[in-house]
């Protein structure tokens, strides 16, 4: 009977030690990872699963798009030891609890999740990482009638729910599927409020009536109301560079300035100057725009043409009382130069053409040299062509050349002929031809 029961004994200690080696070394039934049933497997098996998903690959949908990242690209460090020491804590205890432990397993569940530490890498990673649905650009329309931006957003951008994200990586350790974490639509507004910014500079550019002045003057010879400043205003805007352009409409200018020419009673031989009054306009937009509150500019008056570029496709005008040449190309009023023209023998107002042309004439008559000739008349009654060009001069006995002076340029000083100044006469020649109209008024 003794023998019996020493077997017994015997028997059930041997037991008792292979459990607790069983135990010892494997995970109780019905312990989860995550979704993962872990139950009896072996704790150095457990180990090496482990370690292969440290760095772990995800796939994560959005909207229609699956994109393909692993922890570290997110930021996302997997604490190893520390997942495998909460899996593994029950087969550390001491006996026989642990085997009270690992049977009372067979009748319940113990879940554990994956120790994933969530830098600060991942959050600025989740600000920072947008997704971009768009179909098209944003736009931004310009209304020319009231001289203001229209802002279209067409931005489709999305970012991730980062603790939708979180948990999806967590419940999913080790799975091989698509996540599809919450997503948030970007509602980006940086565009709208940089348009909204200009639009209200633009509103201050129209704020008030400008007060025009004639140079050195104080008395308001006429003003732009807002509406005028609003036809004159003229706006661009560059998608590619994002940048606005404001400038001032030459057609409207040059109707505003008519009009106002009626209203002074100006006459034929006065006009506003037209680039110096545009140049003032744009000052004072920009001023405007900038945020100072400018409401006048100054004016000035020129003598106009006779024409207004209509006779020929390039001809040159001459208008006699003024002392001024004017260049006309293509409708448009090209140069104006200053000039000399005949006391001695006045220069005959008419219609002519430029006859011929030479570097360098010599007047017999008056015995000097005249640089950059451009004949355009035969004039009978002094016998001889009368033309264009340059301050003329002669050469001394010592062979010095001896000029005209400069400050004949603007009154009469020369016996019939067309002077210009030094460098001027040349810019006509080089751009006069053979044939080219001379237009001369008294």
């Amino acid at each position: 009977m003794k023998s019996f029961l020493s077997v017994i004994l015997i028997i059930i200690v041997s037991l008792l030690f292979l459990s607790h080696s069983f135990v010892r070394s494997h995970l109780p039934a019905n312990t989860y990872l995550a979704w993962k049933n872990l139950g009896h497997q072996e704790t150095d098996w457990l180990l090496s699963w482990l370690a292969i998903h440290k760095n772990q690959k995800l796939k994560i949908q959005v909207q229609t798009r699956v994109y393909d990242f692993d922890y570290q690209t997110l930021g996302i460090v997997f604490d190893l030891n520390k997942t495998y020491s909460e899996l593994t804590k029950e087969t550390k205890l001491p006996f026989p609890q642990n085997l009270v432990t690992f049977y009372q397993a067979f009748w319940s569940s113990r879940t554990v999740m994956p120790a994933l530490i969530f830098t600060q890498d991942y959050y600025e990673k989740m600000r920072s990482l947008q997704f971009d649905f768009s179909t098209q650009a944003d736009q931004v329309l310009v209304d020319a009638k009231k001289k203001n931006l229209i802002y279209q957003n067409h931005q489709d951008l999305f970012v991730f729910d980062a603790k939708s994200l979180e948990k999806e990586i967590a419940s999913n350790f080790g799975k091989t599927t698509v996540l599809k974490p919450k997503i948030h639509r970007v509602l980006d507004d940086q565009g709208k409020i940089k348009i909204d910014t200009y639009n209200q500079q633009l509103s201050q550019v129209l704020k008030g009536t400008v007060n025009l002045y004639y140079e050195n003057g104080s008395q308001t010879v006429a003003e732009f109301s807002e509406s005028d400043l609003q036809s004159l205003l003229q706006i661009d805007y560059d998608q590619s560079e994002e940048q606005l352009s404001i400038g001032v409409s030459e057609p409207i200018l040059e109707q505003k300035t008519r009009q106002l020419s009626q209203k002074l009673n100006l006459g034929y031989d006065l006009q506003f100057d037209q680039n110096h009054l545009k140049q003032s306009l744009i000052s004072l937009i920009n001023s405007r725009f900038n945020g100072d509150d400018s409401d006048y500019i100054y004016v000035r008056l020129i003598e106009k043409p006779n024409t207004n570029g209509d006779e020929a496709a390039q001809y040159i005008e001459i208008d006699l009382s003024q002392q001024k040449m004017y260049l006309w190309e293509m409708g448009q009023n090209v140069a104006v130069h200053r000039i000399s023209s005949g006391l001695y023998y006045p220069t005959p107002p008419g219609r002519y053409r430029i006859l011929n042309k030479a570097n360098n004439a010599y007047s017999y008559i008056y015995h000097v040299w005249m640089p950059f000739w451009m004949a355009f008349s035969l004039d009978k009654k002094v016998n001889a062509y009368l033309g264009i060009h340059e301050l003329p001069y002669w050469v001394d006995g010592a062979g010095q050349e001896i000029r005209r002076p400069r400050d004949f340029i603007g009154s009469p000083h020369t016996g019939g002929c067309v002077s210009l100044d030094v460098g001027e006469a040349k810019q006509v020649y080089d751009w006069a031809e053979i044939g080219t109209p001379v237009l001369i008024f008294d």
